[in-house]
Formats: C-alpha cells, sequence, structure tokens
C-alpha cells in the first residue's frame, strides 16, 4: 500500500467508523524508528497493541518479534528497520478490564539513504545527481565544502542536481521530507578528467559512427556473398540431374547406337 492510498484509506474509516488515523512516518534502512501515539487526549491505557500488517507483533509487557517492543508511552520502538518493514502499523489499545478502548493507524515507509553519483566531469564543471527517493514532498539540498587556496568555503545549494567547477573537497546530499532527515555519505570531490572536449570530443564520437557503418556493410557484404554462393550450387545441382536423365542417339550405316550418360548425383 502506498502513502497516497493509506491517506484515502484513513479518510474512509474516518468518516465511517470513527477510529483514528496516525501520520506517516519516514525511516532510514539501518536505523531505529519510533511510531508515536497522536490521539490519545492524555488517555493512559493498560495494555497497547502494536500489530504490523494485522500480525501482532509486540504488548506493553512483552514482545512479539525481536525487532519491535513497546515503550512506556506506548510508543512502538521498531530496530534496525529494512525496507520490507514499510507498511501499515496498528495500535490497539485496552483497559484494566481487557476491554477495547482505542485504535489508531500509521503507516510507515522504509527508504534507502541517498547517494551521490558523478554524471559529468570535464575541464570546466563536475555534475553530481543525488539518488533517492521521489515525491512532491522530496527536498534535496547539498552541502559543499572546497579547499581553494587554503581557504575552506561552506555552502548550501537545493535541487537534486549540482554542478561546480573542478575543485578539491567534500559535498554530501540531504533528502528532507517534513520533519525527515536522510543524509548521505560524504563524497570527496574529485574526478578523472578524460581530456576530451568540444572538437575533439566530437571527432571521436564521428570515428565511432563511422566504426560502425563499416561494420555494418561488411556485414551486409558477407550476407550477399553467401547468397550468391548457395545460389550458384543450387544451378549447378540442378544442371546435374538434368545430363543423368538426357540419353543422346546417333545413327551410323542403319545402325542405331544409343548412349547412356549417368551423372553421379552429389549428396
Amino acid at each position: 500500500m502506498g502513502v497516497r492510498a493509506f491517506h484515502t484509506c484513513c479518510m474512509l474509516l474516518s468518516l465511517f467508523s470513527g477510529e483514528s488515523c496516525g501520520q506517516t512516518i519516514y525511516g532510514t534502512v539501518g536505523e531505529d524508528v519510533y511510531l508515536h501515539l497522536r490521539e490519545t487526549n492524555g488517555r493512559s491505557f493498560h495494555d497497547i497493541q502494536w500489530s504490523y500488517q494485522n500480525k501482532l507483533l509486540a504488548k506493553t509487557e512483552s514482545s512479539i518479534k525481536s525487532f519491535a517492543e513497546v515503550v512506556s508511552n506506548g510508543t512502538l520502538k521498531l530496530h534496525t528497520v529494512r525496507r520490507n518493514y514499510s507498511g501499515v502499523y496498528t495500535a490497539k489499545a485496552y483497559d484494566d478490564q481487557g476491554i477495547f478502548t482505542f485504535n489508531e493507524s500509521s503507516y510507515l515507509f522504509v527508504m534507502d539513504p541517498p547517494v551521490i553519483e558523478l554524471v559529468l566531469c570535464t575541464q570546466e564543471v563536475s555534475v553530481f545527481h543525488c539518488v533517492g527517493e521521489n515525491g512532491p514532498d522530496a527536498v534535496y539540498e547539498w552541502r559543499v565544502s572546497i579547499q581553494n587556496q587554503g581557504h575552506r568555503t561552506v555552502s548550501n545549494h537545493t535541487g537534486k542536481y549540482l554542478a561546480l567547477k573542478y575543485s578539491s573537497g567534500n559535498i554530501s546530499c540531504t533528502l528532507k521530507i517534513g520533519n525527515f532527515n536522510s543524509q548521505s555519505e560524504t563524497y570527496s570531490l574529485f574526478c578523472k578528467e578524460s581530456g576530451l572536449s568540444g572538437p575533439e570530443l566530437k571527432w571521436c564520437v564521428s570515428m565511432e559512427v563511422l566504426v560502425m557503418l563499416g561494420l555494418l556493410c561488411f556485414m551486409m557484404c558477407g550476407i550477399s556473398v553467401a547468397v550468391q554462393i548457395c545460389l550458384k550450387q543450387r544451378n549447378s545441382n540442378v544442371t546435374s540431374e538434368a545430363r543423368s536423365l538426357s540419353v543422346e542417339m546417333a545413327q551410323d550405316d542403319g545402325i542405331v547406337y544409343s548412349e547412356v550418360r549417368v551423372g553421379k548425383q552429389r549428396k
């Protein structure tokens, strides 16, 4: 179930059953995540049971799964979450007599931390891409620390792509969705320049195109020659079969001679 689908289900539940829906929680792979109760209105409960996809995970006094536990205020703590932990989590509260009194659901979306990729490296500019989750609420922020002539300059930028002049230093990108932050590992500003740019690069591309066209022409010529050889061989077999059936008649002084030529058919 996606985030939008969960919000739609929550609206329907609120309208028809009066049940409360919690917020969408974002988590990063490998970190701990906390799912808090939001609509308790200051009430305290004797027992709170958290379930995932209708399967019980943990209670107030005990844990069913080793990676989940319920803390004193009813919050569910998930240890070292993974991608497959994403989904709907439901909390049900009971009083001291075991009577159900409260129900709330939250959606957990677990994602990988963003990763920096080098897109372009030339003599003039280096372009980087922050790879992460897409969405209308996703914001990408860059932190750039450049060492230039003995001085260190720190600057911040926004966007999935970052273009910088070729320098030395470090960069990192952070994915922000609401109050959630996930930061990439630090990336060193270094790329090995190819030495090809402008006319040289265009010439290289043109040579690659010419080589590809040459290979294509060579393949077409080879196919044409193979077809001609097959046709000649076929015509030769047909001629041989025709000669094997021919009978030549010769007449000399009233005597008729017949000559039969038998050709050996190729197998």
